[in-house]
């Protein structure tokens, strides 16, 4: 009975990490429609939920589930690590557990209006978005690797390859 309590809550924790990208991707296109003079193309994420923007809150709340689902995926990782003994997936847990943490500590550091000049809290939101993506990116890697070594694992292997593609390829572009 305990076993399939923690099978279940596994799977559960496991599945936030396929929905953290879609709730976060979402609130970017709604975030972004919503706020007066946005454009994907022109303007930074950060842009959404800088001082006095918009929708400031509401924004950031959307965003710290996301931040809040990416942990609960690293949670999944962190146990699946305990029984496969992998070192990757051990890697991978710390990355996506400090991309949730940044993400996370950015809603107290909002960024900057552009053009005003740059303040602390400014600064520090562009070096945790730096950390952030990097942090991101290094976490899906590592899963891909780990993944990709483990038994029926190549489909959630390639799902996160494509993820890292996405994120590398729209980061470029940002």
């Amino acid at each position: 009975r305990e076993k399939d309590y923690w099978l279940t809550e596994r799977t559960a924790f496991a599945w936030a990490g396929v929905v953290a990208p879609m709730v976060y991707v979402v609130t970017a296109v709604i975030g972004g429609a919503i706020t007066p003079g946005y454009s994907h193309v022109r303007n930074a994420i950060g842009e959404l939920v800088q001082r006095n923007a918009a929708h400031e809150l509401v924004i950031n709340v959307a965003f710290a589930l996301s931040n809040s689902l990416v942990l609960l995926f690293a949670i999944a990782l962190f146990m699946r690590t305990r029984s496969l003994g992998a070192l990757d997936f051990s890697i991978g847990a710390r990355f996506v557990t400090a991309t949730a943490v940044t993400g996370l500590a950015m809603i107290a550091f909002p960024m900057d209006p552009i053009g005003l000049p740059l303040t602390p809290s400014g600064i520090a939101h562009i070096i945790l978005a730096g950390f952030a993506s990097l942090f991101s990116m290094s976490g899906m890697l590592a899963i891909c690797i780990g993944l990709r070594r483990l038994q029926g694992g190549r489909l959630w292997s390639n799902y996160a390859a494509l993820s890292l593609a996405i994120a590398f390829v729209s980061g470029v572009a940002a």
